[in-house]
């Protein structure tokens, strides 16, 4: 109990810059991370190592001059657990009459 002051869980300043996105992952989960330069980086959770609360943390992404990282999304491992808008690999092309 800290006396109502709660305690910090994510430390942010000049070297790690501001918090984009937070969320909830399982080890079989991936992240996908979207760039304001249209990268797309997805990694496995299982691979990113874990650090104590007080920590900086890990970094996923180098981003060139100017680039901002503008999403982090959850990619689980079973598509039944995404929304419809999140299944990418479902989505098919119209056909095309000549």
């Amino acid at each position: 109990n800290k006396g109502g002051q709660g305690n910090i869980a994510i430390n942010t300043g000049e070297r790690n810059g501001d918090l984009v996105a937070a969320t909830l992952v399982g080890e079989t989960d991936d992240l996908m991370l979207i760039t304001s330069g249209g990268v797309l980086i997805r990694t496995k959770v299982e691979q990113i190592r874990e650090t104590g609360r007080a920590a900086a943390g890990v970094k996923l992404i180098n981003l060139d001059e100017g680039e901002t990282l503008v999403s982090l999304e959850r990619v689980a491992e079973d598509e039944s657990e995404l929304s419809d808008a999140s299944v990418i690999s479902n989505v098919t092309e119209p056909e095309v009459e000549n």
